[in-house]
C-alpha cells in the first residue's frame, strides 16, 4: 500500500473522540468505525469483512455479500440438523465480530424458510378452483371440457412451474396429500361427479394424470432439455435442439426467399416460374415404425443419380424430410451446377427452408418417394441421422408415467366400480374422448348415485337390494323416474351384479 495512503487510513484509527453533550458532558476515546459517507469507507469494509467470508467457507457455509449485509443460507434434511448448523455458523459471526470490536443488532437480523413455495402454490391454484365451483355445477354452468380446459392451461402450470427444483418432495405422503386434495376437487367438476367418488375414479373420468406423477414428468422432461438425462429415454443418442442463435447468420444478411407450389411442370408452369436447370426431389417416408429419406436428381427428364439415407425409427417424418432437404443442398454447394432446383412435397420443411419450389403428383417426386421408402424398409446400414426429437422425448417419458399412474390404480381399494367398465387408465382416456360424460354417466360409471346399494350406505334406504331382483345385492341398476314408478325397464345397459 502508498505510504500516503497508509497513513491516511491510519489517521482514522489514532486519537479519536467522541463527544456527548446531554445533560452534562461524556467524552470517550473512540476507537472503532469510520465516518459516515466517507467514499473509501465501503472498500475498507471489504477488507474486513473478507476474512469472515473466507471462515465461513471453510466451515462449509454459502455466505454472500453485498454492500454491509450479509446473507447466510442453509440447507437440511430435518429441521433439527438445520437449527445446528444455523446456530454453529451464527455463533462463530459473534466470535469474529467481538474479534473485531463489531456488534450485530439482534434487531436487524432476520431469518427466513424457504419451504413455502408449494403452499402458495396450491393456494393459487385453490383460488381458481373456488371461481371453477361457483360457475359449474352438476346440471348447469361450465361444461366438463371446459373445467378441464381449465385445469390444463391454469391450474397445472401453476402447480408444476419450477417442478425440477422440488419434485422429489412430491414422494413425501404430505405433499402428496395436498396434491391428490386440490386435484379432486377439480375433477369432480371436470366429470360431474358425486363429491363422495375416489379420486381414482374422478381421475379417470376426468382424463387427469395424478398431479404428483405429472409434476415429476415435467420436471424429467426438463432435464432431458438441459441434457442433464437422455439415458432412460434413448440410450447412446442425442436430443435434436434448435441450433443456438449465435451460430445462424445475421438476419441483415440472410435473404428473404420464397417457395411455391405446383401440381405438375408443364410447359406453361415451367415458363411461368422460369425453371431451367438440373431438378432434384426429395421426400422423407415413415413405414412399418421404420423411417428413409431420399433425393433424386434429374438431367433432361432422365433421371442421373440418387441417394437415400436411413433415420433412426423414432425420428419423425419431418426430420427425413428435412434431412433429404439437407442433403440436397449440401449435394448442390459441392457439385458444379451453378443453377439448381430442388423440390418437395412437404409444405411444413418448405416453410422452415422457404427456399425451394415445392411439387406433387410429378414423376420425379413419385420415384422419390418410393426410394424413401426403399430406403426405410431394405436399407440396413448405420442410420444416417439419429437424433431423436422432442416429441419422441414427451412419449416415453409419458408412457413411463401411465406405467406408473396404471399401477396405482390397479392397487388402489377404490373405484372399483369404474375398475369394471375401464381396467386400463390408457383405454379409459380414448374411449371417454369420443363423448362429454354427463351426471348420469358419472353415476353409472362410479356407482355413486341414486342406486340402491349406494342410498343405503347413508341411510336413505332401508335396503340395498334391487327392486327388480330382491334376492341379489345389486351394485347399480339404471331406471329411469318412469320406469320405477310403472315397473317397467329402462332401454339401459345393466352392469353386472357383485
Amino acid at each position: 500500500m502508498p505510504v500516503n495512503l497508509y497513513g491516511m487510513v491510519m489517521g482514522y484509527l489514532r486519537d479519536r473522540e467522541v463527544v456527548v453533550r446531554y445533560a452534562g458532558g461524556v467524552q470517550e476515546d473512540d476507537f472503532e468505525g469510520l465516518y459516515t459517507g466517507l467514499d473509501s469507507r465501503s472498500n475498507l469494509w471489504n477488507l474486513v469483512l473478507d476474512s469472515l467470508l473466507r471462515e465461513l467457507g471453510d466451515l462449509g457455509v454459502y455466505v454472500q455479500a453485498f454492500a454491509d449485509d450479509v446473507v447466510l443460507m442453509f440447507s437440511g434434511q430435518s429441521a433439527s440438523a438445520l437449527e445446528a448448523e444455523t446456530n454453529r455458523a451464527l455463533a462463530h459471526v459473534r466470535d469474529w465480530g467481538d474479534r473485531n470490536k463489531l456488534r450485530f443488532a439482534p434487531s436487524k437480523t432476520n431469518a427466513m424458510v424457504l419451504t413455502r413455495k408449494l403452499n402458495q402454490g396450491v393456494q393459487r391454484a385453490a383460488s381458481i378452483y373456488k371461481g371453477i365451483a361457483r360457475a359449474a355445477k352438476a346440471t348447469w354452468g361450465l361444461s366438463p371440457e371446459i373445467v378441464r380446459t381449465i385445469y390444463v392451461a391454469a391450474i397445472e402450470p401453476i402447480v408444476t412451474y419450477a417442478s425440477c427444483a422440488w419434485a422429489p418432495a412430491t414422494k413425501k405422503l404430505g405433499v402428496r396429500k395436498m396434491l391428490d386434495a386440490l386435484q379432486r376437487s377439480v375433477a369432480l367438476k371436470a366429470c360431474r361427479a358425486y363429491r363422495t367418488v375416489s379420486l381414482h375414479s374422478a381421475l379417470i373420468l376426468a382424463r387427469l394424470l395424478p398431479l404428483d406423477i405429472r409434476v415429476r414428468e415435467a420436471a424429467r422432461l426438463y432435464e432431458v432439455k438441459r441434457g442433464s438425462e437422455s439415458g432412460d429415454v434413448c440410450a447412446d443418442r442425442e436430443l435434436e435442439k434448435p441450433v443456438d442463435f449465435r451460430e445462424m447468420p445475421h438476419p441483415a444478411h440472410t435473404p428473404e426467399l420464397g417457395f411455391e407450389s405446383v401440381e405438375d411442370l408443364d410447359p406453361s408452369t415451367v415458363d411461368r416460374l422460369a425453371i431451367v436447370g438440373p431438378h432434384i426431389y426429395t421426400d422423407g417416408s415413415k413405414t412399418e415404425g421404420k423411417v428413409g429419406a431420399a433425393l433424386t436428381e434429374w438431367r433432361d427428364e432422365m433421371e442421373s443419380g440418387n441417394s437415400t439415407f436411413r433415420l433412426e425409427s423414432f425420428c419423425t417424418v419431418f426430420q427425413a424430410e428435412m434431412f433429404a432437404l439437407h442433403r440436397a443442398i449440401k449435394r448442390v454447394k459441392e457439385g458444379k451446377d451453378r443453377l439448381v432446383n430442388i423440390f418437395s412435397d412437404s409444405k411444413s420443411s418448405l416453410q422452415m427452408k422457404c427456399a425451394y419450389s415445392g411439387c406433387a403428383g410429378t414423376t420425379g417426386n413419385e420415384r422419390a418417394d418410393e426410394l424413401a421408402r426403399n430406403a426405410a424398409l431394405k436399407k440396413k446400414t448405420a442410420a444416417d441421422y439419429d437424433r431423436y426429437p422432442l416429441s419422441y422425448a414427451k412419449k416415453v417419458i409419458r408412457a413411463a408415467s401411465l406405467d406408473e399412474w396404471q399401477q396405482r390404480y390397479t392397487e388402489g381399494g377404490t373405484g372399483e366400480i369404474t375398475k369394471c367398465f375401464f381396467p386400463r387408465v390408457e383405454g379409459a382416456y380414448r374411449v371417454l374422448s369420443r363423448f362429454t360424460i354427463t351426471p348420469p354417466i358419472a353415476q353409472t360409471l362410479t356407482g355413486h348415485g341414486g342406486f340402491a346399494q349406494y342410498l343405503n350406505r347413508f341411510k336413505l334406504k332401508d335396503s340395498p337390494y334391487c327392486a327388480c331382483a330382491p334376492d341379489k345385492v345389486k351394485m347399480y341398476c339404471t331406471f329411469s323416474k318412469n320406469a320405477q314408478s310403472s315397473g317397467e325397464r329402462a332401454e339401459t345397459r345393466q352392469a353386472p351384479a357383485s
